[in-house]
């Protein structure tokens, strides 16, 4: 979501990309995609936590 906030100026038909609009999307597209990384490395750490203090994981694991 916030990588195609980024690039939706350029991509969405009409003449929106004024410099405001540009400078909105980029900053809030790199805001939520920082978030979404940051929210995958904190569930990923504390299932890595859960494996190695031996507690299963709540679905079935594949791979």
């Amino acid at each position: 979501m916030g990588l195609w906030t980024i690039v939706a100026p350029w991509v969405v038909a009409g003449d929106v990309s004024t410099t405001k609009t540009v400078v909105n999307n980029v900053i809030t597209g790199a805001i939520a995609a920082l978030l979404a990384m940051a929210a995958s490395a904190a569930t990923r750490a504390a299932e890595s936590r859960k494996a190695r203090s031996g507690m299963t994981a709540p679905y079935p694991q594949h791979g």
